[in-house]
């Protein structure tokens, strides 16, 4: 018995150690003071692809083509979300919907099933299951700067610097 626990935890610690390995390597093959890199379930590098691994059952590691032109990236429960650098969102997993018209967007957020997107304009688009009112953005609906996407409760920071919480215990 003791055997089997510290052979799984050998292949458990190889296991993080070629990921890291592997995020390292990508990370320097394009070294830049400037360049910005996310890590949720994929990596941005920063010639605007995104590379994913993980759990795959709905096809959340399943970047879509053409895999070019990506700003950011964020990860749901079992899908994920990028945004393009002219501002279109590209969703990909269990969810495939998209808000219309799609474009003008500055960030993104995924909770476990419901997604976010910040508009130019300070305004968020919320989408996917509310079951418990996390797709409800309070009004006024406008001078956001920032946004943030739990499990089942949706977060926005005004410009003015105070954070709006919606959803789940809020």
């Amino acid at each position: 018995m003791q055997n089997d626990v510290l052979r799984k935890g050998l292949v458990l610690g190889i296991l993080l150690l070629f990921v890291t390995a592997s995020i390292v390597s990508a990370l320097n093959e394009n070294p830049s003071s400037n360049s910005k890199s996310t890590v949720s379930n994929g990596l941005k590098q920063q010639s605007g692809s995104i590379i994913a691994w993980g759990y795959n059952y709905n096809g959340q590691c399943n970047v879509p083509e053409p895999n070019t032109n990506f700003n950011e990236i964020a990860a749901g429960n079992t899908y994920c979300l990028g945004l393009k650098i002219d501002g279109s969102i590209i969703v990909w997993g269990s969810r495939n919907q998209v808000p219309e018209p799609n474009s003008g967007f500055i960030a993104v957020a995924g909770g476990s099933g419901h997604c976010l997107a910040l508009k130019e304009d300070g305004s968020i688009v919320a989408w996917g299951d509310n079951d418990f009112g996390q797709c409800d953005v309070p009004s006024p609906n406008s001078g956001f700067t920032a946004i943030a996407a739990g499990n089942e409760h949706s977060l926005g920071l005004k410009a003015d610097g105070s954070v709006v919480a919606w959803g789940w215990n809020t």
